[in-house]
């Protein structure tokens, strides 16, 4: 079975439903579509640890990726987002996130208690209000840094590179 799949750039209003099929997907790649939903079934993808959606057209983050508490990569930015939900605090796993290029004003308030792995935040924090804000200046007060990004960036290239699907 796939451990990468790359469907990037292939204008999709929708995921195809078999992705959430695939027992063994390690890593995701739906960036530059016009995606604004997952399907329901997407909480199955237990073994996912990297998702890129960037560049679509989310207004929300759908509930089935919360669900995938394993997670430890998630590129949403260049969507339409507003706010995180709640139970986004549940991906506690959460290393790399980057949500720049959206409209967040709004963190979870257990944001910066729950998501103790984070280790880079990519956003405008200075937009951000409520409970977490003092969380992210104290952590990331230079988080346009990209060179971790970077860094994953490459990996997830150079394995999509040896395991071309999809």
């Amino acid at each position: 079975m796939a451990k990468i799949i790359n469907l990037s750039g292939r204008a999709l209003l929708s995921l195809p439903v078999d992705i959430c099929d695939q027992k063994s997907l390690r890593s995701l790649d739906c960036k530059h579509n016009h995606l604004s939903s997952l399907p329901n079934k997407f909480r199955q993808l237990t073994n996912l640890k990297g998702l890129l959606l960037g560049s679509n057209i989310f207004t929300e983050i759908p509930l089935s990726v919360t669900k995938i508490t394993g997670l430890v990569m998630i590129d949403i930015s260049y969507n339409r987002l507003t706010s995180l939900p709640e139970s986004f605090c549940d991906l506690v796993q959460l290393e790399y996130l980057d949500a720049s290029y959206n409209h967040i004003r709004q963190l979870p308030p257990q944001f910066g208690l729950k998501l103790k792995k984070l280790k880079k935040l990519l956003s405008v924090w200075k937009s951000f209000r409520g409970p977490a804000t003092g969380y992210l200046q104290r952590w990331y007060p230079n988080d346009t840094t990209v060179p971790e990004k970077q860094k994953l960036f490459r990996q997830h290239r150079r394995l999509n590179r040896n395991n071309r699907t999809a």
